[in-house]
């Protein structure tokens, strides 16, 4: 080092000489610890950037418990029925009805387009309908899904959910397993089903009236 050049030498009689020398170095030193603080700030900041740091168990929960919060505000829920949870079956990704599948863990979202919110997310044992009303189209979506997955499936949320899921299970036939939902389920498959046309009682023709036919005249007597 600088110090260690130094003291190589001989200073007896220069004193002056050594403790300007030792100053200019002080100050060089200075610089550089300043210089290297600097470089060492900025090294730490883009660090932080690229690497934040791990969240507290409770910061961690609250963020899971929000985002659970954002995704099912209302809680529409399609399941196995309890007698076919056993026959749950993986579904390859596909586009279904033109929703495009990503895997997201061990999620699955489904949305219109790359990049879009999630409609409806596969969790495996549930399929979650996201946002406050889905469409009839993302029902429907999700219930061919569950109809895949387990055969039969059970809906579970707000009384307009479970009104669209007897609609369009009518309308579609597909297995809602619902117990409650059955009557429902059965007058609204009555209610689409084609009606035979009634029988409408056909009137006899009236038989028309003989002619006679017209008289001779020599049968006329003079």
């Amino acid at each position: 080092t600088d110090r260690e050049q130094l003291s190589r030498y001989s200073w007896k009689g220069r004193g002056v000489q050594l403790n300007a020398l030792r100053s200019v170095l002080a100050r060089e030193h200075a610089a550089q610890m300043a210089r290297l603080r600097e470089e060492r700030r900025t090294a730490l900041q883009q660090m932080r950037r690229d690497h934040p740091s791990w969240p507290s168990y409770d910061e961690w929960l609250s963020d899971a418990e929000r985002w659970w919060q954002d995704q099912t505000r209302v809680r529409l829920l399609l399941y196995a029925a309890a007698a076919d949870k056993a026959k749950a079956k993986s579904v390859p990704l596909r586009p279904l009805r033109g929703y495009i599948p990503k895997r997201i863990g061990s999620r699955v979202h489904y949305a219109k387009s790359l990049g879009a919110s999630a409609a409806f997310i596969d969790f495996g044992d549930t399929i979650v309908l996201c946002g406050d009303a889905p469409d009839d189209d993302a029902i429907l979506s999700s219930m061919m899904l569950a109809t895949e997955k387990w055969g039969e499936f059970i809906s579970s949320g707000s009384p307009v959910f479970l009104n669209a899921s007897v609609r369009l299970a009518a309308l579609h036939d597909l297995p809602l397993a619902n117990p409650e939902l059955q009557e429902d389920l059965e007058r609204e498959r009555t209610r689409l089903r084609p009606q035979p046309a009634p029988d409408v009682p056909r009137e006899p023709h009236p038989t028309p009236p003989v002619a006679r036919p017209p008289a001779s005249r020599r049968s006329i007597r003079r």
